[in-house]
């Protein structure tokens, strides 16, 4: 597997179940109905009882664990599990909050990257908490979330980081005259250059249509991208996982 934290934690999916179980109990000391439990118990139920492989529950059960730790985390913090996530229906008689894990569940499942399954577990925790986020807006992000690459992930993460402090940390000016010739480089602008398509990032208002015309000090993160920022919750990704790229874009 890849490095999602939990490699040396959990030796099997029995294992990870219980400890998905054993945060479920603390939920119950907390001040909510316990419809989450209810919830992730039928998941789980429904994980035994259906045929998947080895790896496709272990990365469900993965997600799963880590989406309780952001509830967990934000319950702790005296924040409110949204009411209407077991309220609203969908023309399917399913509850938003059954839609949204669906759609979740079935990113980590069929997730090669498996870097990116904690953020999964991230963004359905927090999707909990959401209540400005409608049902649109919830699948909207969960369908961004799996069509990025854990690299481009990793660079919503570096951009903000270099919007946020004041000193600049990446380069400051564009490709045009000095090229580009590292093969690495170019993957991480292909990917910005892609994420500014899809309006998750921006040139701060310069019109970039090719990879030599990105200005990486003046990419800002905007829109859906500091929502997938705030909800995957990538603050909380570690720093050394940014060092490659940001030795190639500080150059």
């Amino acid at each position: 597997m890849g490095d999602v934290g939990v490699k040396y934690i959990f030796e099997s999916n029995d294992q990870l179940t219980n400890n998905i179980k054993n945060i479920l109990k603390t939920l119950k000391h907390k001040d909510y109905n316990g419809e989450v439990e209810e919830l992730y118990e039928s998941f789980i139920n429904d994980l035994y009882e259906n045929i998947y492989t080895y790896k496709e529950s272990k990365r469900i059960l993965i997600t799963l664990y880590y989406s309780l730790e952001i509830i967990k985390e934000n319950l702790d913090n005296n924040n409110f599990i949204r009411k209407e996530l077991f309220l609203e229906e969908n023309l399917n008689n399913q509850y938003l909050a059954e839609e949204i894990m669906n759609g979740i569940l079935i990113s980590s499942r069929n997730e090669h990257e498996e870097s990116k399954l904690k953020y999964y577990g991230y963004l359905l925790g927090n999707i909990m908490f959401k209540d400005d986020l409608d049902r649109d807006e919830c699948n909207r992000l969960i369908k961004l979330s799996r069509q990025l690459t854990y690299c481009q992930i990793k660079l919503i993460n570096m951009y903000v980081i270099s919007q946020t402090i004041q000193i600049p940390i990446l380069q400051r000016e564009d490709y045009t005259k000095l090229g580009i010739r590292d093969y690495k480089l170019l993957g991480i602008l292909q990917d910005t250059l892609d994420m500014i398509q899809k309006s998750i990032l921006n040139g701060s208002g310069k019109l970039v249509l090719d990879v030599v015309q990105i200005n990486p000090s003046k990419i800002k993160v905007q829109g859906v991208g500091t929502l997938l920022y705030n909800c995957m919750s990538l603050n909380k990704m570690p720093y050394d996982e940014l060092e490659d790229m940001l030795e190639l874009l500080s150059k």
